[in-house]
C-alpha cells in the first residue's frame, strides 16, 4: 500500500480503490500546483464568506488530489468554482463521462460527481456555473438519485444565486378607446395649452426688477440645455403670436361685417326716403296740372257768357 498524502484539512488520501480509480501520487511541479490549489480551497472554505455547501463539503473526506489540466488558470473567486474543486477531490469518478466532459472540456481531467451535491451535476459543469446543462443533471443518471439542497434559502437570497425571478405584480391595462374630438375643440385646447405654457416661460424667464442676480456664462451641457429651452420659448412665442393675430383678424372681420350691414341698412333707408320724396313730388305736379286745367276751363266759359 502506498503511503498516504497529507491534505490541508488534516485528512489523508486513502489507498487506491476501484471506485475512486486512484493512480500513483505524482511528484514535481504538478504535485505542488495541485497541493497549493487544495490549500487555497481549504482556506477560502473556512473564511467568513464561505457558502453552506463549502462548509459542509469540508467535512467530507478527501479521496484524491484535485488534479487539473495542463496550462489551466484556476479561478478561486467564484463560489461555484470553489465548490467544484472541493467535489473534485471528494466525489466519485463517473463510469461514463457526461457529454461536456466527453468533449474534453472543463478544468479537471475526470468527470466527478458527489451524491447529494451540485444538484446532480459534475464538477466540471458546476465550475463554470453551467450545472443546469450537465447531462447528469438533466437525465439524472449520475450516481445517486437523491438530490440534497445544501444551500439554505437565506444564503441563496443573500448571494442572489439560484433565487427565482420575482413575479411581476403589474396589472395589465385595458386598451382605452379614444373618443372622437371635434377639430375646433382640439384647436382651442391646443391654443389654451400654448398660452399657459407661454405664460409659465415668461414668468420663469422674466427677471426681478428689484434684484437681478449675475449669472455666469454656462458651458457644456448646461449651455446646451439653456439653448434648447430658449428655442422652445421662441417656438411658443411664435405660436402665441400666430394665435393672437388669427384672433385679431377674426375680430376685425366681424367688425367689418357689422359695419357693412349697418351701411347697407342706412343705404336702404336713404333709398326709401328718396322714393318717398319722388312720390310726393310727382303728386304735387299732378295736382298743379289739374288746377291749371280747371282754371283754363273756367276762363273759356266766362268768355262765352260775355259774348252772349
Amino acid at each position: 500500500m502506498p503511503p498516504a498524502v497529507a491534505t490541508p484539512n488534516g485528512a489523508s488520501i486513502p489507498s487506491a480503490s476501484p471506485g475512486n480509480q486512484l493512480r500513483e501520487t505524482p511528484q514535481g511541479a504538478r504535485f505542488e500546483k495541485w497541493k497549493a490549489y487544495m490549500d487555497t480551497l481549504s482556506r477560502l472554505s473556512r473564511g467568513p464568506e464561505a457558502s453552506a455547501a463549502m462548509k459542509e463539503l469540508m467535512q467530507k473526506p478527501v479521496v484524491r488530489l484535485a488534479e487539473t489540466r495542463v496550462d489551466i488558470r484556476l479561478n478561486t473567486e467564484r463560489k461555484t468554482a470553489i465548490e467544484a474543486g472541493l467535489v473534485q477531490c471528494r466525489g466519485d469518478i463517473a463510469q461514463t463521462d457526461c457529454e461536456y466532459c466527453m468533449s474534453g472540456n472543463g478544468p479537471f481531467p475526470h468527470c466527478v460527481t458527489l451524491q447529494g451535491y451540485l444538484n446532480g451535476a459534475c464538477a466540471n459543469c458546476h465550475y463554470y456555473s453551467t450545472g443546469s446543462r450537465c447531462s447528469f443533471r438533466q437525465n439524472q443518471t449520475a450516481p445517486g438519485t437523491e438530490i440534497k439542497k445544501v444551500v439554505s434559502h437565506d444564503a441563496r437570497r443573500k448571494s442572489g444565486a439560484g433565487s427565482p425571478p420575482p413575479t411581476s405584480s403589474r396589472k395589465r391595462k385595458r386598451p382605452t378607446v379614444a373618443t372622437p374630438v371635434a377639430p375646433e375643440t382640439r384647436l382651442l385646447e391646443t391654443l389654451a395649452a400654448l398660452q399657459a405654457q407661454t405664460s409659465k416661460v415668461r414668468a420663469a424667464s422674466s427677471p426681478n426688477p428689484m434684484k437681478i442676480p449675475k449669472t455666469p456664462k454656462a458651458k457644456g451641457p448646461v449651455n446646451a440645455a439653456v439653448k434648447k429651452l430658449h428655442g422652445r420659448h421662441q417656438i411658443l412665442m411664435a405660436a402665441s403670436a400666430a394665435a393672437k393675430s388669427a384672433s385679431v383678424s377674426a375680430k376685425e372681420t366681424a367688425k367689418a361685417l357689422k359695419k357693412a350691414a349697418k351701411t347697407q341698412q342706412s343705404f336702404a333707408t336713404s333709398c326709401a326716403h328718396l322714393a318717398g320724396l319722388l312720390a310726393d313730388e310727382a303728386g304735387f305736379y299732378t295736382d298743379q296740372n289739374q288746377d291749371e286745367t280747371s282754371s283754363s276751363s273756367d276762363g273759356s266759359e266766362t268768355g262765352d257768357d260775355s259774348d252772349q
